[in-house]
């Protein structure tokens, strides 16, 4: 018995859908066309993205160097805390970077967006372009991707903001490898007086240990041989890391490697009609058969539903002849 009300219940349905079979079909075929259109008419938004590998930004040699002075005592090696930060992690907020006044400001004179845009003022079009860029960090990984109704435009901005990133990261590189390589300077001078003090106690007590028991004398000779072979290894790696640091403050090349270089847009990202047509037709077919059940269900209670009458044919004016 159940399952005959089943049937029937949906045989009710089937019968509703084919009476306004009509309207549902020209309901939904008006809401895609009308999405159609109005893909059309407004404006065509165009993405275009640059994706970076961003390099490891820690020192592994001064790591090293940092460990091994806290072994001797950190007498020999002792670092200001923000160069000691900077070594063990240097952690850097591209996004803020690239969403900078001066970065943006880099960017429009680069790009002489002041020219594209009719503008006078680049203080005008700062939030413009902070507006269109958008950047995602990720496992490595760097996505600049800039928007614009031009395809082309979007393609500049996010190659250029890739010029005006590493300019303005080796300004940055450069004063920090001044500063390291003014501190290493200073402890490497300070690295070989210690050298050159452990080495003359080293030796001093070879010669005037004839009084010192024979273990006595070989604990003491290990602990001293062990000294200098200890400051001996920093001043080593110091001298590595200042030769090091003269580079980095030469080095000309791009801190960043690109890897997929932003391409001119085929596509706009905004809109897309076929998305958007498929999603009109669906709700637009939910809509339409939710209506049709709403006016049989006003026309069970006795009230008239008007209905278009499909079949009847269309006349259209006729131009009359001059």
């Amino acid at each position: 018995m159940k399952n005959m009300e089943e049937e029937l219940n949906l045989i009710d349905y089937v019968r509703v859908i084919l009476k306004w079979k009509e309207f549902i079909i020209s309901f939904t075929a008006a809401a895609v066309f009308i999405t159609v259109i109005l893909c059309l008419v407004m404006p065509w938004t165009y993405r275009a993205e640059t994706t970076l590998l961003i390099p490891s930004q820690t020192n592994k040699s001064l790591e090293g160097l940092l460990a091994l002075s806290s072994v001797v005592g950190g007498s020999t090696v002792s670092m200001p805390t923000d160069i000691t930060q900077s070594l063990l992690g240097r952690t850097t907020n591209f996004s803020d970077i690239l969403k900078s006044k001066t970065v943006a400001a880099m960017i429009i004179n680069g790009l002489r967006l002041d020219r594209y845009y009719h503008s006078k003022s680049v203080d005008d079009l700062i939030p413009m372009l902070q507006n269109k860029l958008k950047i995602k960090e990720q496992k490595g990984l760097l996505k600049i991707s800039a928007e614009d109704r031009s395809p082309r435009l979007a393609a500049d901005i996010s190659n250029y903001s890739v010029i005006a990133l590493d300019e303005f990261n080796k300004k940055g590189n450069v004063q920090y490898a001044r500063r390291l390589k003014k501190f290493i300077s200073e402890q490497l001078a300070a690295a070989k007086v210690d050298l050159s003090d452990a080495e003359e106690s080293f030796k001093k007590f070879e010669t005037q240990s004839q009084m010192v028991k024979m273990s006595e004398k070989e604990l003491m000779l290990e602990r001293l041989m062990r000294d200098v072979k200890m400051k001996e290894a920093i001043y080593t790696m110091l001298m590595q890391e200042y030769e090091k640091s003269k580079i980095e403050e030469a080095k000309e090349e791009l801190f960043f490697e690109v890897l997929d270089p932003a391409r001119v847009p085929k596509r706009p990202s905004v809109p897309k009609p076929f998305l958007y047509s498929v999603i009109a037709l669906v709700l637009g077919g939910s809509f339409a058969v939710f209506l049709a059940f709403f006016f049989e269900y006003f026309e069970g209670l006795g009230f008239k539903v008007p209905q278009m009458d499909y079949n009847k044919e269309i006349k259209w004016p006729i131009q009359k002849k001059r």
